[in-house]
């Protein structure tokens, strides 16, 4: 207990060690990805909606900036906006957006091309948002064996503790 809670202040007070926790939460084997593809979607759907909406694209980017959630990725597109603000477009900065999935940047890249980025970016979110819902399906599906074990686990040792001392006074009387 002490040291959750010691971990929380850390987490709480520490920029860089809430940065860490966050780049280690992207680098997670399953975890990882879904939270990459969350923010994504968010990303996008926010940068859709507000460049859309006529506002430019470096107040967009802002807009996007503050609408993620995960630390790591909030430096990643801060360095994005960077470039843009430097002239270099957006899908060439995106490709080196290390957490980035691949989906995103050839939406933005045709979107650019096809100067409807607005519903590239919007028709891009709806399909992260999709594989996160399909995602945490799977999670689910995974997880709903392995918390019946963890039941049948508990209900296994209340019914030992139970019953123990019940045999024990048995075999004494027995005796």
């Amino acid at each position: 207990l002490s040291t959750l809670l010691v971990f929380f202040y850390f987490y709480n007070k520490n920029s860089k060690f809430k940065l860490y926790v966050h780049k280690l939460l992207t680098q997670l084997p399953f975890f990882g990805n879904f939270l990459i593809k969350i923010d994504s979607a968010t990303f996008a759907s926010t940068l859709a909606i507000s460049h859309g909406s006529g506002i430019s694209i470096l107040e967009s980017l802002d807009y996007a900036i503050d609408s993620v959630q995960n630390f790591q990725i909030k430096k990643q597109i801060k360095l994005i906006r960077e470039d843009v603000k430097k002239g270099v477009k957006l899908s060439k900065s995106l490709s080196n957006f290390q957490y980035s999935p691949q989906i995103l940047f050839h939406m933005i890249k045709s979107g650019e091309v096809s100067g409807s980025l607005e519903d590239m970016l919007l028709k891009a979110s709806k399909m992260l948002e999709s594989e996160v819902e399909q995602d945490a399906l799977k999670f689910a599906s995974i997880l709903e064996p392995l918390l019946i074990l963890i039941m049948g686990g508990f209900v296994l040792i209340t019914v030992l503790a139970v019953l123990l001392p019940i045999i024990k006074i048995n075999q004494l009387v027995i005796n």
